[in-house]
């Protein structure tokens, strides 16, 4: 039985995915050292929490990805709504900063386009095919 290659669209997301592990691990890693600095409108404990979360995530997602398990397109779309109704929800409730009223359109277009590429993306035929091959 032969592996399938993997589809670029995957190794693109991948690279993607591995982006939100690093900023993750950042938030997580970084709390600790600059949180005591920072006049903050959330618990202490959110940002590092947070940071954990999504690192852990991604983690799992990026792995499930990478070695092309049936679950991880399943698991990358639910993740992918997840991360963007909590950054969403971070950005209109937690952290309501002039930058982030007056960036709001910028950052909806962006949203809204990474979210479609990823869709579109794991629903295209090479991709189905490549996760339902390398599981066997």
């Amino acid at each position: 039985m032969s592996m399938k290659r993997r589809p670029r669209f995957v190794t693109w997301l991948c690279l993607a995915v591995l982006t939100i592990l690093a900023i993750s691990l950042l938030r997580f890693g970084g709390a600790r050292t600059l949180l005591p600095d920072l006049k903050l409108s959330v618990p202490a404990w959110y940002i590092p929490l947070t940071g954990g979360v999504w690192g852990v995530t991604a983690l799992v997602v990026l792995a499930g990805l990478w070695r092309g398990r049936r679950w991880a397109p399943t698991l990358t779309r639910w993740a992918v709504l997840a991360y963007f109704l909590w950054a969403w929800a971070d950005r209109l409730f937690f952290a309501p900063t002039d930058f982030s009223r007056r960036s709001w359109p910028a950052a909806a277009i962006v949203s809204l386009l990474a979210f479609g590429w990823t869709w579109w993306g794991l629903s295209r035929s090479n991709v189905r095919a490549f996760f339902r091959e390398s599981d066997l």
